[in-house]
């Protein structure tokens, strides 16, 4: 058998190996916490939730605590903290169970800690649940890059109800057009000259340059140059 197929089968057993006593462990507690919730004054026959509640969350606190293993402590540390405190609660249920035998009574002190599990329960797993959710989203980054996803491996269930969120671009600003380049001033009077060699008055051509009436007026005075030079050769 070459290497790598013996590996296989090493692995094939140890996970076999594995769950066989995964399942005979949880059999044996689920019995004792059970036996142990019925002393307490729940009724015999709802004992086996109160096993359920105690066990079940360590379940479900080893699969939150492997699902946020890559977003870092601060998304991870309360799925280990309720993966130990609910692990040391079944611990402490068995040593109990086991002394107490099959005739001992319960003290009050513990009566009412047992009592007390399920509330607790409750409102640890609701926190829980809102870490992984919250988690199991993208996490947005500013509006100068797309969007990236979280690096989380969630269940099928989860990944469909809560889908990843498409890539945000960052708005893009119209571009203004850029003005047209204005006339000259010689070439607007250059034109309101063909215009008024057309017949054009001083207002038409005013509105057709787009300049004020007093400006083209301005334009057609003579020149005061030449008009004193004129009046100097008159006198002479």
């Amino acid at each position: 058998m070459s290497r790598p197929a013996g590996r296989r089968w090493v692995a094939i057993v140890a996970i076999l190996g594995t769950a066989v006593i995964g399942v005979g462990a949880f059999w044996l507690s689920f019995r004792a916490l059970s036996d142990l919730a019925s002393r307490a004054g729940i009724p015999g026959e709802l004992g086996w939730v109160w096993a359920t509640i105690v066990d079940g969350v360590i379940v479900t606190s080893t699969v939150a605590a492997v699902a946020l293993d890559k977003s870092g402590w601060r998304a991870v540390w309360f799925a280990w903290l309720l993966l130990a405190l609910s692990a040391a609660v079944s611990v402490m249920a068995n040593i109990v169970h086991a002394i107490l035998g099959s005739g001992g009574s319960i003290d009050a002190i513990l009566v009412g800690a047992i009592a007390a599990v399920p509330p607790l329960v409750l409102l640890a797993m609701t926190h829980l649940t809102v870490v992984v959710v919250r988690h199991a989203r993208p996490i947005p980054e500013p509006l100068a890059g797309p969007v990236q996803e979280t690096d989380i491996d969630l269940p099928d269930f989860l990944a469909q109800t809560f889908p990843p969120r498409p890539a945000i671009s960052p708005p893009q600003r119209p571009r203004r057009p850029k003005p047209a380049a204005l006339p000259s001033t010689a070439d607007l009077r250059d034109r309101a000259e063909e215009l008024r060699s057309a017949g054009l008055s001083n207002s038409q051509i005013a509105r057709e340059l787009g300049v004020h009436k007093s400006t083209v007026g301005r334009w057609f005075l003579p020149d005061t140059s030449e008009v004193n030079a004129t009046e100097e050769d008159s006198d002479e």
